[in-house]
């Protein structure tokens, strides 16, 4: 029996990117891809539905922010309101 091809993969970068340093994302039946847009043909983190929904709720509670300098700003000096998650 001929195994069937699987559908291709569709990345997806995110608008507010810039042209370097991004990653891209695929989601696929059972989870998301997750690769570095500036290597297509390099490794590939694959994670279940539950794992990338537990980082988006990470995400959106700030879970993941670097904790500040004692200043109230991080190691290049930006303040804690500025930091990107």
């Amino acid at each position: 029996m001929a195994k069937s091809n699987p559908p291709e993969i569709r990345w997806h970068r995110s608008s507010a990117s810039g042209a370097s340093e991004c990653v891209e994302v695929a989601f696929f039946e059972r989870g998301v891809k997750v690769r570095h847009s500036q290597d297509p043909a390099g490794p590939v983190l694959t994670f279940s539905q539950a794992e990338w929904r537990a980082f988006l709720v990470g995400v959106h509670r700030g879970e993941f922010r670097g904790k500040p300098a004692q200043s109230g700003m991080d190691a290049t000096g930006a303040s804690e309101d500025s930091l990107l998650y």
